[in-house]
């Protein structure tokens, strides 16, 4: 059975960077004018939309244009539009925060993400046969270091020094407006033959990777297993989004064994079970027999693309809780758009997550599986990551998660 999902018509067109600036002094009153119309039509999120047209149009019909006005509001446009970058910063001993468009902290509360044109437009979609999935809009993203700092941010247009985030990459060039998520692991259909993601259904466990790859597959063109630069972009808008990492269920459910799906309180932005219940496929990277990344290229992500970066798994075999991550770029990969470990510790209090991570196996390659389980759920959390199980690997505490591009 093939599942069709409708492109969505953006909500706003991709910013042109090029024809926003901001006017020399000299600029007439009506050059001015007109420039706040084309940064309305071509940049606004529409929650900003009405109020702003109200804005402009009381502007534009004043019987007489204030030239300090007028540069004053297209001011405002313009740091609105700057507003559209939003980061987040991990310093020593595994503090974060909130950081602006240059890198300050920045204070937030609701309409922050209300109003935001990434935020915003994270929504839900559910199919012709009922399953549900949440839609992630396209966004750029910048990675640096800044004194004992790394520090991330995203933005809703193109902008210099900011790179497609590779989720959104297609293997045949081009990128995605969206990508749309499993709301919840995948489970068998009513029918017992295809597979389907609703609630309170028991997760589809049992598989190799190979065959969840193809149980994906087999819902159309555009379907994927869940990747690692999904499983990034999720992970970097629910850092903004929350200002630390999110993990961790000890003490909320009590049961032993998997739960259906849905249950536990493992979300974020309406997708669930991303944490504690059952181990999730991850495709996109793995572990070579001495010890190296290997990934999809960042341009061409798909099973054709694979690229051994050279580089070693920081923790190798050990296991522990990540204080930093992998950052190394080179032809064909960059390691800072994922959070892959370079370095683990014994306990999780000065780490940089507090979700638990395992190291590869011993001489030999490994698939990535993330999420964690319920056998040990006080320990798993967003950024929970296993690379140590064999490429044939299944067993009933193994799941996987369905994503759909154009």
């Amino acid at each position: 059975m093939n599942q069709t999902i409708n492109p969505v018509s953006p909500d706003f067109a991709s910013f042109p960077v090029e024809k926003i600036r901001t006017p020399a002094p000299d600029w007439g009153c009506e050059q001015r004018a007109r420039l706040l119309w084309q940064a309305f039509d071509a940049g606004l999120a529409p929650v900003h939309a009405l109020d702003q047209a109200r804005e402009m149009w009381a502007f534009l019909r004043g019987p007489e244009v204030d030239c300090a006005r007028a540069f004053a509001e297209e001011t405002a446009v313009s740091d609105r539009l700057r507003a559209g970058v939003i980061g987040i910063a991990l310093g020593e001993g595994g503090l974060w925060r909130r950081v602006d468009h240059d890198g300050a902290t920045l204070h937030v509360d609701y309409a922050t993400f209300r109003d935001h044109p990434i935020f915003s437009r994270i929504g839900e979609v559910r199919l012709e046969d009922d399953s549900e999935m949440v839609r992630i809009p396209r966004f750029w993203l910048r990675s640096e270091r800044r004194g004992d700092e790394r520090i991330w941010w995203i933005s809703p247009w193109p902008r210099e020094g900011f790179r497609l985030h590779p989720a959104f990459a297609k293997a045949e060039g081009g990128s995605s407006e969206f990508i749309w998520i499993g709301k919840y692991l995948a489970s068998r259909s009513e029918e017992g033959e295809g597979l389907t993601m609703k609630a309170r259904r028991r997760p589809w466990t049992g598989l190799t990777i190979r065959k969840a790859r193809e149980g994906c597959r087999t819902l159309g063109e555009g379907w994927r297993l869940w990747s690692v630069h999904d499983l990034a972009a999720v992970q970097l808008l629910a850092l903004i989004d929350k200002g630390a990492p999110i993990g961790g269920v000890v003490g909320i459910f009590e049961r032993e064994g998997v739960s259906p799906t849905g249950v536990l309180p493992a979300e974020w932005r309406g997708i669930r079970d991303l944490w504690g219940d059952v181990w999730q496929f991850t495709d996109g990277l793995r572990i070579n027999a001495w010890g190296g990344i290997e990934i999809w290229s960042d341009q061409k992500p798909g099973d054709e693309f694979w690229t051994d970066t050279g580089v070693p798994y920081g923790p190798g075999l050990g296991d522990g809780f990540p204080t930093a991550f992998h950052e190394e770029r080179g032809e064909g990969f960059d390691l800072s758009t994922i959070f892959i470990p370079s370095r683990v510790i014994g306990g999780p209090e000065k780490a940089a997550t507090k979700d638990h991570v395992w190291g590869r196996g011993e001489d030999r390659g490994g698939v990535a599986l993330s999420g964690g389980s319920w056998i040990s759920r006080q320990d798993y959390g967003l950024f929970s990551l296993s690379l140590a199980c064999r490429p044939d690997h299944a067993n009933s505490s193994v799941g996987f998660r369905p994503v759909f591009a154009v």
